[in-house]
């Protein structure tokens, strides 16, 4: 990976005038493409019968010009690309034998607290992620206020660590954790983005 961002850095500054094609063009969109991503896995937290193994994953910091993207598509390298890499933290529910479930635990990124109250928490939500070789289903639906509580208490401390828009935000499919009542924030409408013309 190391010799492939030199070489790619080295031919996004050597080719300045580089000619793009109006079709790679239309197909990129600044700030979407990572090269790569970096995953870290942080200690498991302790939560009532079980834990939660807080995973950050989010992209490398090699920015994608239009130039690279050009080139790794005429290359039929795009392959390497990914695009919206950006997961940030999450939690994944293990067992208390350790045994990893098909179950992840996400913040509602999106949630604004009420300036009247302090200390507030978002509220917290939990979904299905990709199952792996070793990973059983969870039965979060059968948690008790308890669990979800002690859930809750061990993802909080984080919120003081890292900025809100580090966290991956739950999904619209996810079911709340806790409050046990909370709605998932809806996403806001983005507006449509200009696509870049190189040429007249």
């Amino acid at each position: 990976m190391n010799e492939l961002v030199d070489a790619i850095e080295e031919f996004d500054a050597a080719l300045p005038e580089m000619e793009i094609g109006e079709d790679v063009s239309r197909e990129f969109d600044e700030g979407d493409w990572s090269l790569g991503s970096e995953l870290e896995v942080l200690a498991p937290r302790d939560i009532l019968r079980g834990f939660l193994v807080p995973i950050r994953n989010a992209a490398t910091g090699v920015p994608v010009t239009l130039k690279v993207f050009a080139f790794l598509t005429i290359n039929d390298c795009k392959d390497i690309l990914d695009r919206h890499l950006h997961q940030g933290i999450h939690y994944h529910y293990a067992l208390a034998d350790n045994t990893h479930t098909t179950t992840m635990v996400c913040w509602d990124t999106r949630w604004i607290p009420d300036p009247k109250h302090r200390n507030q928490v978002p509220p917290l939500f939990h979904e299905l992620h990709g199952k792996g070789a070793k990973s059983v289903s969870a039965r979060p639906g059968r948690w008790g206020d308890e669990k979800r509580k002690s859930i809750r208490d061990a993802c909080a401390p984080d919120l003081l660590k890292w900025p809100i828009g580090e966290f991956r935000c739950a999904s619209h499919q996810s079911s709340p954790v806790w409050p046990r009542g909370a709605s998932l924030t809806p996403r806001l409408p983005q507006p449509a983005k200009t696509k870049r013309r190189t040429h007249p």
